[in-house]
Formats: structure tokens, C-alpha cells, sequence
């Protein structure tokens, strides 16, 4: 299998894995890495429509500069966390 066919089976095999993940919950660990089921458990705990084509609330400039810094001060103290709790209250 050349490496085209191989990434766009891996392709397939997630895109398949994300819809049986929206529409039960269920998660194919032989598929999704750790970090993505996290992320897809994210949004859907977040009420993220998972068919929406543009952000709810895009950010502008600030905000982005905002989160920029907190991950900076994040990643110098080592915190894998990304230092959001609220909308930039």
C-alpha cells in the first residue's frame, strides 16, 4: 500500500470513527488517538455543533493576544493546561 492509500484509509477509518463517536458516544480506541477522543469529548461536552462550518463566536485580535499569553505563562510554569476558565472576563 503506497502512503497516499495508507493516510487516506487512516482518513477513513477516523472520519468513520467521529461519526459513530456524534451520534453515541462511543469511541474506537484502536482508531483515535487519546488526545483527539479528548478534544472530540471537549466539544461535545461543550455543545459544539459538530456540523457547523464556522466558529459561534470567532475571537478577535485581543482575545487571541489574550490566550496567546496565558499559554506562554502556562507553558513557562510547565501546566499542560491551556489557562482558560471564561470568555476573557
Amino acid at each position: 500500500m503506497s502512503p497516499i492509500e495508507s493516510f487516506l484509509e487512516r482518513m477513513s477509518k477516523t472520519k468513520k470513527a467521529w461519526k459513530k463517536f456524534i451520534d453515541t458516544d462511543e469511541i474506537n480506541a484502536l482508531v483515535v488517538r487519546p488526545i483527539i477522543a479528548d478534544s472530540w469529548k471537549r466539544c461535545k461536552s461543550a455543545k459544539v455543533d459538530p456540523y457547523s462550518k464556522r466558529p459561534i463566536n470567532p475571537l478577535n485580535s485581543k482575545e487571541i493576544n489574550i490566550l496567546l499569553e496565558r499559554n506562554t505563562e502556562n507553558d513557562r510554569r510547565n501546566d499542560k493546561g491551556f489557562g482558560v476558565q471564561g470568555r476573557f472576563s
